[in-house]
Order: C-alpha cells, then structure tokens, then sequence
C-alpha cells in the first residue's frame, strides 16, 4: 500500500474518530438534560445541547457533502483497493447514515 493511500485511510479514521466524539458529545448533553433541576440548569443544558448539535450536524453534513463528491468517491475507490480500506469507506458511510436519521 502506497504512503497516499495510508495517509488518506488515517485522515478518513480522523474524520470518524472527531464525529464520533461529537455524537457522544451531543449523547452526554440529552442525558444531562434529563437530570436539570432547576429553570437555569434547563436553559444552560439546552445551550450547550444546541451548540453542539449544531456542530455535529455541520460536521457530519460536512463530511457527507465529501463522501457523495463525485471526483473524490471515484478517488477512494481507485486508490483504497484493500479489504481494511473500503471497510473504513463503508463504516464512515454507515455512520453519517445513522448520524442523518438521528437528527
């Protein structure tokens, strides 16, 4: 495997990786908000939620916009021709998928 395409594998494992710590950033947010207290710990809850889901939806319409890229699909295909390669291809696809349904 060239150095390109074990360079693009690691930016593509990146990119999951920085998804997923915003999901369980927006994950942790929902269940703080079911243990408010008070009117004030609601409306910083519902900030930091609001925040950080926009993030993530940004993040993952981001990332989505790059998947569908014509151009850029036909590259990964070309130059990730190994089983682990287009395994991160499909679980980075998988997961923008679930991401898009949740929200």
């Amino acid at each position: 495997m060239s150095a390109v395409t074990r360079l693009l594998i690691l930016a593509d494992m990146i990119d999951v990786h920085l998804l997923l710590g915003k999901l369980h950033k927006v994950e942790d947010d929902l269940e703080n908000l079911r243990s408010v207290n008070s009117q004030t710990e609601l409306n910083e809850s519902m900030q930091r939620f609001g925040i950080n889901s926009k993030d993530l939806i940004s993040q993952a319409a981001k990332r989505q916009q790059e998947l569908m890229d014509p151009i850029m699909r036909d590259d990964l295909v070309n130059k990730k021709k190994t089983g682990f390669a287009l395994k991160t291809f499909f679980i980075r696809k998988l997961t923008v998928r679930r991401l898009q349904e949740q929200f």
